[in-house]
């Protein structure tokens, strides 16, 4: 099991977060297989030796490896991809060491949406998130990555993209409390 999960964490794409590897069970209840709880660290040791690492969303998190956010070095990226009958483009920014302060998840959906306001002229952003530390709106933090305006760059960029596409309507899926933040500012 360890060699699969090691391999198949090589080959994730880096808009894939992988949520959870191994529920939490106490060691006394696993009959079979590894018996310890931290099956995520012993596959990232084993990426390590081998000279990998895990490039999905989780791993990558620059709220999770306490990051603090200098936005002059970050790098807006673009990754497009097919998914069930329509487009996926995936917006992030993300620093040289490829940590991922933010991203956006916007969707083309195809002909056989089942939505009827859902139609060839229209995108859905699925997902925004802004990793860090939770700061109260309308506070700040020097060099904190909440409430620095990457989730309204984020959108912008997925704006611009849908200008250049000719999309008409923009759909937002459970982002609602994201959106009242980035309106205001």
């Amino acid at each position: 099991m360890l060699t699969v999960l090691t391999e198949v964490k090589k080959m994730v794409p880096k808009w894939v977060r992988i949520m959870r590897i191994q529920r939490e069970i106490t060691p006394n209840e696993i009959q079979a297989g590894p018996k310890s709880g931290n099956l995520r660290q012993i596959i990232h040791k084993r990426l390590k030796d081998q000279g990998y690492s895990c490039k999905c969303i989780r791993c990558r998190e620059a709220g999770l490896s306490r990051k603090n956010m200098q936005s002059e070095f970050l790098k807006l990226n673009r990754q497009e991809y097919d998914s069930s009958n329509g487009r996926e483009i995936f917006i992030s920014f993300d620093d040289k060491d490829e940590s991922i302060y933010g991203f956006l998840r916007l969707r083309k959906p195809s002909e056989l949406a089942h939505r009827n306001e859902i139609t060839q002229n229209s995108c859905i952003v699925r997902e925004l998130h802004v990793f860090g530390k939770s700061i109260k709106i309308g506070n700040h933090e020097e060099d904190g990555i909440q409430h620095s305006g990457l989730g309204r760059k984020l959108m912008n960029e997925a704006e611009k993209f849908q200008k250049r596409i000719l999309i008409q309507k923009s759909f937002l899926s459970s982002v609602r409390l994201v959106r009242v933040n980035i309106t205001k500012n």
